[in-house]
Parts: structure tokens; sequence; C-alpha cells
């Protein structure tokens, strides 16, 4: 699958090192008004992206609708949205995606058609959910709801972290009596949580799940 990226931010030019490590996607150009900042951003990755991706960086976006074979564009324009700059590819047949649902994605190993479909529909359903929830609670227990739904699990918690103490207690969860969430706090780095939330990336647990 081709992918290219409008707007060189610290935040999609970081994303090429997750893309391409999926031999199902290639990134086929880079975006950006400033090309040299851009070039820039790909020597701060380190390694040979510089090198290997510095011809595919081009300045104009309705470029990108002349790439054979484009699927996606990530979308992380500063000042203007991709469709902004480029109106007719509104009616393209190109996926255009924000940085976090690119991450989502592609980011965590490949995912059928019907898995990305799902991903989208939740992120949408996030968002819609940030702009009516009115109290925090409502907010995570729908985010919850949400993340169980597509991950067909039987239930779940969200953690949130106390800065003071560093360490992680339970705001919301199914599957957990209530009164029983208070009991529950975990130190940063310690068992599942705390160390998905010391190492700030997701992990997969096969067969039965250890707190070692």
């Amino acid at each position: 699958m081709l992918v290219a990226i409008f707007g060189a931010t610290d935040e999609s030019v970081g994303l090429i090192p997750l893309l391409e490590s999926r031999p199902d996607i290639e990134v086929a150009a880079l975006c950006d008004s400033d090309s040299a900042g851009a070039l820039q951003k790909l020597e701060a990755l380190g390694g040979d992206y510089a090198a290997r991706l510095g011809e595919r960086v081009i300045s104009d976006p309705s470029a990108l609708l002349r790439i054979s074979g484009l699927s996606a564009v990530i979308d992380a324009g500063r000042d203007s949205s991709f469709f902004e700059q480029v109106p007719e590819a509104s009616s393209s047949s190109l996926r255009v995606v924000s940085p976090l649902t690119a991450r989502l994605l592609w980011g965590y190993g490949p995912a059928s058609r019907e898995r990305q479909r799902e991903l989208l529909q939740a992120l949408r359903e996030i968002v819609d959910s940030l702009n009516l929830a009115s109290e925090g609670e409502q907010l995570f227990s729908r985010i919850l709801e949400i993340a169980i739904g597509v991950l067909g699990a039987d239930g779940g918690s969200i953690m949130l972290l106390d800065p003071a103490t560093e360490t992680l207690a339970i705001r919301v969860a199914v599957g957990l009596e209530a009164e029983l969430w208070a009991k529950v706090q975990t130190a940063l780095g310690d068992g599942i949580a705390g160390r998905v939330a010391s190492e700030v990336r997701p992990l997969r647990i096969r067969g039965k799940a250890s707190p070692e």
C-alpha cells in the first residue's frame, strides 16, 4: 500500500519508521511547502531515511493526486488541511487520515480491512463523545465501552496516573465491582498496566496474563 504524508511535522515524520516496518506499506511522498525543513526532519530520524526518501519530498500537494496507486494520505497540515489545499481530492478514492488514526491503523502490525473499518468507526465515536460528553466520567465510560467493543473483550478498565505518587488508579472499569476500584493501584513500571504506562507503548499478551 502506498501512503503519502502531507505536512512534515515531528509527529507525522516520526511515523515513517513505524510505517516502513510494515512490509505491506511504502511511503510514496512527503509533502510540505518547506522542502528544506522536511529534509531536515528526515535527517533527524537518523539512519538512511534522508538518503532514501529525500527525492520523495515535494512541495506541491496537488502532485499527490498524480502518484499512481496511492491509497492514503496522512494529513498533518499545520495551517490548512489536505482537502483545503486540494479540494478535488474529496472526490477521489484516497483515504485521508490524521497521524493518530494512521498510528492506530498501521503502526501496530497488520490489520484486516474489516478491522481497519472498526478502528476508524471507533475513532469517530470517540470524537463524538468528546464533543457530547459533559462530564469526565461519562467520557471515560464511553471510551472504555468503545475499546471493549472493538477488541471483542469481556471487560477492561481505564487507569489514570497520579504524577505526585507515580501510581495508576482505576477511573472506570467494566467487569470489576465498583467498590474494588479504589483498592486497585499500580506503581509506575509494575505489573502489566504499570509497564505499559512507563514504556508508553501497547503490550500484546498471549495466553494467560501474569503481573510478572
